[in-house]
């Protein structure tokens, strides 16, 4: 055998040894190289993710930015409209269904206004003349109603949480007639409730300093704070013909032939 078959013999083998077992330099290098491939492939993934997650979110807040903009808008129109019917005539205000959450409807003058079906969850009517309104079915959550007047308005089946939610404050309001039915009152200290309809309602935290009360008309589903003692209810015909009278004038229009009439719970006779 020649010396150069010799020598590449010994470099084959010396080859393949360190293929079948490299030195710990060669396989620490490769092992570190592998790892960090597959480190920066699953680094390279998380990013992705965490950029695709952080996308996503502002794309959330852009489009909550982009209603509640839209929201306050609209918002903002219906105020208009209401604001533009405030005026001491009796004409017609149909607000019914309108979103004014939040809206400042202070000082005006809307009486005989249709709220029905409204939202009017935080808005504020303080000092407002809304004798003979409708308020039925309407979001009364948190409503400011502090020195309106209410003279024959009616609450009836308005939606809001009354063992939880947002309580009602009346203070100094004028709620002669009101029908004040099923629903969580907390101050209405100062105010006028004469022959007001408290049917129902929760006044267990209602406060009544200086508060009229005189032929108030209330039943065994009204609850009055403890240790206080409430007036003689009033006469239920006296409550519902003032109301029904009330309501009416504030409208400009004529009783209703079905308020009228002998055996009427509104009889007006």
């Amino acid at each position: 055998m020649k010396a150069s078959d010799s020598q590449q013999s010994v470099t084959a083998k010396g080859v393949r040894g360190v293929l079948a077992s490299p030195p710990w330099l060669v396989r620490d290098v490769v092992v570190a190289l592998v790892v960090g491939i597959a480190a920066g492939v699953i680094s390279g993934l998380l990013t992705t993710e965490a950029q695709r997650d952080i996308d996503d979110q502002r794309s959330d807040r852009e489009r909550a930015a982009a209603e509640t903009l839209a929201g306050q808008s609209y918002r903002l129109e219906n105020l208009r409209f209401v604001r533009d019917r405030s005026s001491d005539d009796a004409r017609g205000r149909p607000y019914n269904g309108l979103d004014l959450q939040g809206m400042e409807l202070s000082g005006l003058s809307l009486t005989g206004a249709d709220f029905r079906n409204a939202n009017l969850n935080a808005a504020a009517f303080r000092d407002s003349d809304l004798s003979g309104a409708d308020f039925a079915y309407s979001d009364i959550g948190g409503t400011d109603f502090f020195g309106a007047k209410l003279t024959g308005a009616a609450f009836v089946r308005t939606e809001f949480d009354r063992k939880h939610g947002p309580a009602l404050t009346f203070f100094a309001a004028t709620l002669v007639h009101a029908k004040l039915m099923e629903m969580k009152i907390v101050d209405v200290d100062h105010a006028d409730l004469t022959e007001a309809m408290l049917y129902g309602s929760d006044l267990t935290e209602a406060s009544f300093i200086d508060t009229n009360l005189t032929g108030v008309c209330y039943d065994v589903g009204t609850t009055w704070p403890k240790d206080f003692n409430p007036p003689p209810t009033g006469d239920p015909k006296a409550c519902g013909r003032g109301h029904v009278t009330d309501f009416f004038a504030a409208r400009g229009t004529a009783i209703p032939d079905e308020y009228l009439g002998p055996g009427s719970d509104f009889d007006t006779e």
